[in-house]
Order: C-alpha cells, then structure tokens, then sequence
C-alpha cells in the first residue's frame, strides 16, 4: 500500500531535506533600487543593521526585530573643497562630504500589514532615523516614497 503525501508533509516528517535558507542577497527590485540610488549619487549600505523592536519573553518567540534594506545618506554626496583650503579634514570617503545624517529605506513590491506595523514601530523606537518605503510604480515608471 503506498502513502501519498505532498512534498511540504514529507519535508515536515522529515523525509526529504529542507532546503537550506539562502544567504541575504538583493532581490530584483532591490538591486533596480541600488541601481537608482548609485545613479543619484547616494551612499547606501545593504542590510546593515537588525533593530531589535521587542526583546524576547521566556517560552515564547525570542524577539521581534527589524532588517533594514538600505541605510541611505539623506543628501547625495557633494565634491568637498581640499581640506587645506577648508581648514577641516575630509570624511572617510575620501574627498566626499555627507552632510545630513541618515535614512532607512524599506523597498517593498506591496506593503503588507504585518511589515507596516514593523517599519512604524521602529521608527517611534529610534528616533535617530528617518524611516521611509519605497515602492516601484509600474505605471509612471517612477519610485514612490512614503515617510513614517
């Protein structure tokens, strides 16, 4: 007698592996996005930082925690003036000034509720970020931003 059962039961059971998890790499609309922002003239950095939105309760899931996409500088770099005839030095990329702090930029095809709920609780937890989501508009072929 033979036992049907699906692909995902005998993965549950154990009988055929599950796949391993994939490694964070961009996903198509995310590297469309890097793409955006590198021909802008923005620094960004890719998955940088995981904020911890609440801290674990014993016996119960460990923690609520937020990836970030993009860590983004709010202004595009602007060609600083030698640091002799400025009198300062020049930051860490080399003869590239960023002037106006940080932005997280959550890229997302649709927004789901759960992932709204996230981005707003992490942007009342830490202040120092300004939170925004970026959507592709097919139709007008344009980025949106929407701020939290």
């Amino acid at each position: 007698m033979a036992i049907r059962m699906s692909i995902k039961q005998a993965r549950e059971l154990g009988i055929i592996a599950k796949p391993a998890p994939t490694k964070g790499g961009m996903n198509s609309l995310e590297e469309r996005y890097a793409g955006y922002m590198k021909q802008e003239g923005l620094i960004y950095y890719f998955e940088p930082l995981k904020l911890i939105l609440v801290h674990g309760i014993p016996h119960q899931r460990s923690e609520v925690s937020y990836k970030i996409d993009f860590l983004v500088a709010k202004a595009p770099m602007t060609r600083s003036v030698s640091p002799a005839a400025r009198g300062a030095r020049t930051s860490c990329y080399g003869s590239y000034i960023i002037e106006h702090g940080l932005e997280v930029h959550e890229v997302k095809g649709f927004w789901r509720e759960d992932a709204r709920l996230k981005i707003k609780m992490a942007a009342e937890l830490f202040p120092c970020f300004v939170f925004k989501g970026v959507t592709w508009n097919r139709k007008e072929r344009i980025w949106e931003f929407e701020s939290f």
